[in-house]
Formats: C-alpha cells, sequence, structure tokens
C-alpha cells in the first residue's frame, strides 16, 4: 500500500539588510581568534622546523639562535598571510556577497522552495533550479546561509537561513540519505529477513570500509600525489619530509574511519533491528535511521567481504553497507559484480 507523499513548498521574500549582515558574518568569520591562532600556531612550527632543518649544523653551538630565527620567519609568514587576508580577502568576499545577493536574493523578490517527491526544486528571479536528493551529500548553516552542497560540485548552493524551517532542512537530509519520505511503512507484511545488530557493529563496518579502501584506486591516487608534493621539499630542505606523504595517508584513513563509524553509529545502535525486504524490483533496507529503497537497476556493483556486502549505487558517490547476512544468495547472484 503507498501512502501520499506530501510536497510543501516554502515562501520566502528577501529583506533590504540580506546582503549587509552577510557581509558582517563574512568579516567576522575572518576575525575569529581561532583561524587567527590556527595560522600563528602553524607558522611558527613550520618555522622553526625550517630553521631545524636549514641550519642543523649550527645547531650544538648556536641551538638559541636557531630557534629564534624559526620563530621570526614564523611570525612574519603569519603576519605575512594576516595582512593579504585583510587587504585582498575581505574586500573580495565582501564585493561577492554583495553580487551573489543582488543577483539572486534583490530586495522585496520572492523565493520559493518545493520539497518534491524526489527533488528539491527552488524558484527565485534568476529561474528555477531542481537539486535531485540522490545528487546532495551535505546540508549544513553557514551564518545566515543554508549551504547544499551537492555532489561533483565545488561550490554549494546558498538559500538563505529564513527559507526552510528546521523541520524542512531535516527532511531534506533524509532524502539525501536515501531514507523514504515518509514514516509509513509501504509495503505490508514481514521483512524477508532481519538481525538485532550485536555490539561494535558499527566499529566493525567502519574497520572492513577503511581496510578496503586503503587499496582503492581513489586511495593510491591521493597518496601518490601527496608523495609527489612533499618530493621538492624533500630535496631542498631535507629527505625528512618524503615522510609528509605516508602520514598524510594514514590521517586520510583514520578520518575515514572515524567518520563511518560516527555515521554507521546513528543507523545501526547497538541492540537496533536491521532488516530486509526483497520485491520485484528492488530492496528494502529499515534500519534505526529510516527506511531505503534500492531499486536493483541503479546498482553498479555488489562487493562480498566476509560478513559485509558493499553497494554500489547509480549516481550515488561511496558505498552502502549491509550486513550478508541480510542479503539472501539468489539475490547477490543477481546483482552484477
Amino acid at each position: 500500500m503507498t501512502a501520499p507523499v506530501p510536497s510543501p513548498t516554502y515562501v520566502y521574500v528577501a529583506e533590504a539588510d540580506l546582503a549587509d549582515r552577510l557581509r558582517r558574518e563574512a568579516s567576522a568569520r575572518l576575525r575569529r581568534p581561532l583561524p587567527v591562532g590556527i595560522l600563528l600556531v602553524f607558522g611558527l612550527v613550520l618555522g622553526i622546523v625550517s630553521s631545524l632543518i636549514t641550519n642543523a649544523a649550527s645547531l650544538p653551538t648556536y641551538r638559541g639562535r636557531v630557534l629564534l630565527i624559526g620563530v621570526v620567519w614564523g611570525l612574519v609568514w603569519a603576519a605575512a598571510v594576516v595582512v593579504l587576508t585583510a587587504v585582498l580577502v575581505v574586500p573580495v568576499s565582501r564585493w561577492l556577497i554583495g553580487r551573489r545577493v543582488a543577483r539572486d536574493y534583490p530586495e522585496g523578490s520572492v523565493t520559493e522552495v518545493e520539497l518534491g517527491a524526489e527533488a528539491l526544486v527552488v524558484t527565485r528571479p534568476t529561474g528555477t533550479r531542481t537539486f535531485p536528493y540522490r545528487e546532495i551529500t551535505r546540508v549544513r548553516p553557514i551564518g545566515s546561509w543554508l549551504a547544499i552542497v551537492r555532489r561533483g560540485r565545488l561550490v554549494a548552493d546558498l538559500l538563505p537561513q529564513g527559507v526552510l524551517p528546521e523541520p524542512a532542512v531535516d527532511l531534506i537530509r533524509a532524502r539525501a540519505r536515501g531514507v523514504a519520505p515518509t514514516a509509513v511503512d509501504r509495503w505490508d507484511g514481514e521483512p524477508t529477513r532481519q538481525m538485532v545488530v550485536p555490539p561494535g557493529w558499527a566499529a566493525h563496518l567502519a574497520a572492513v570500509h577503511t581496510r578496503t579502501s586503503l587499496t582503492s584506486r581513489r586511495f593510491l591516487v591521493r597518496t601518490a600525489i601527496a608523495s609527489l608534493v612533499s618530493l621538492l621539499p624533500a630535496l631542498v630542505l631535507a629527505p625528512a619530509w618524503l615522510v609528509a606523504g605516508p602520514v598524510l595517508a594514514l590521517l586520510n584513513a583514520g578520518v575515514t574511519y572515524v567518520q563511518t563509524r560516527s555515521s554507521l553509529s546513528t543507523a545501526l545502535p547497538s541492540g537496533s533491528v536491521a532488516s530486509t525486504e526483497v520485491l520485484a524490483d528492488r530492496l528494502v533496507s529499515r534500519n534505526a535511521g529510516g527506511t531505503r529503497e534500492i531499486p536493483f537497476d541503479q546498482v553498479r556493483s555488489a562487493e562480498v567481504h566476509g560478513d559485509v556486502v558493499f553497494l554500489m549505487l547509480e549516481g550515488v558517490r561511496g558505498r552502502l553497507l549491509i550486513a550478508r547476512d541480510l542479503l539472501p544468495d539468489d539475490l547477490l547472484d543477481r546483482l552484477p559484480r
């Protein structure tokens, strides 16, 4: 039985002070102590390390002087970046904000945002744009903006914060994860298979995902690029810089594990029930994070790694992780490998 899917529409009238407010917020973000402090610390560390490497032969006799030279050069580097930011970055960012607001949200203009069944539809003075939910990777607030990050796009699409209420933002995030647009089950009957999530299951899935990522083409390309970038300082300063590539690769693996575990802990908490139902043309996966439909014609490949199956879907970046016990053998035989 199919439940109706609502398509609410939200209307926003552009305010007169929108551009000025956004300019003030952009300037305030650049003046925050955290980025300035990070810049200062990074400059000091870079200056001291470079001084120690360059003047390694003088360390036994002039250790204090070498450290002082490093501190001075670090402060000079940090000050130069701060001045460049104040002179160039701030004015340019304020100009870009004013231009964008004048184009997309002139004073008194009306913007309509419709939460359609399969896409977010935004209508404003510059025209109508459609953002399929499956292309959205993140929705996050940035001051008075609501940034909609889409797959394959370097620049986020921005909406004023007043356009959408929080429940609507939550709905967009859920649809972007593939959750069904309604909490009502659309099929009668018992799930084909189900399991009680054991303790540590999210950590196990994250470990399997990270381990297989270490041999992926994407990870190897990133590691090679990082190693090539570190080659120049290794030739100019010291061979020790060659470890920068492997260190960055390991850091990337650690971030991948932490992010994957955090995401899966929400959808698959210990003790919760996960289930799957196989229909004629799709797989329905249910867990604590919601209900997700997986049409068989969108599955690019299915990889079995022990007790975990990775599903790669058309138009979706990354992999969907499902317990092997939740997928029947005949279904795996039907899916492309």
